[in-house]
């Protein structure tokens, strides 16, 4: 197996930092153990990213398994394979975590993934693939953004609602 990093991936989120990093937990934390609607998360690449017509994409589910997060460090360790086949599939181990950006929150998403199949692995992803790995963690990265934003929204709705009733 070769190993390979990815550059690291960054989303500006327009929530409050201080809501984030527990948001993102309950996200990752839904998609570790599959719960709704976190089900069947996947890893997903245009078909035209690996140099066939746009005419669809290709998905991966994916398997995630979340570390514990440190206190004062802003980041979850996490290892994520193929749900199905993993030894035919990339492995990414890395990190996901929240950083401070004036009134915004900066989600990323970085690590190292094993290519599988020995040579021929190493062949095909310095070739055929070359550059989907980077373009999956970017879409996961922009779907966590996404959730993350509705998430953090869904918890100050819940808020306002909670303090319109005790009033």
């Amino acid at each position: 197996m070769s190993t390979n990093a990815v550059r690291l991936v960054e989303r500006h989120v327009a929530v409050p930092y201080g809501t984030s990093l527990r948001a993102l937990g309950e996200i990752l934390t839904g998609i570790a153990t599959g719960a709704k609607p976190w089900a069947g998360f996947y890893f997903h690449v245009d078909l035209e990213d690996i140099g066939l017509p746009n005419v669809g994409y290709v998905a991966i589910p994916i398997a995630l398994t979340l570390g514990t997060q440190v206190p004062g460090i802003n980041q979850y360790p996490v290892t994520i394979r193929a749900a199905s086949h993993p030894q035919a599939f990339p492995t990414l181990k890395g990190a996901i975590g929240t950083d401070m950006a004036g009134n915004e929150t900066v989600l990323w998403v970085g690590g190292t993934y094993d290519v599988p199949l020995g040579l021929f692995g190493a062949i095909v992803d310095a070739s055929l693939a070359r550059g989907v790995a980077q373009r999956c963690l970017e879409n996961f990265a922009d779907d966590l953004a996404k959730a993350l934003h509705a998430r953090v929204e869904a918890h100050e709705a819940d808020y306002a609602r909670f303090q319109h009733l005790r009033h």
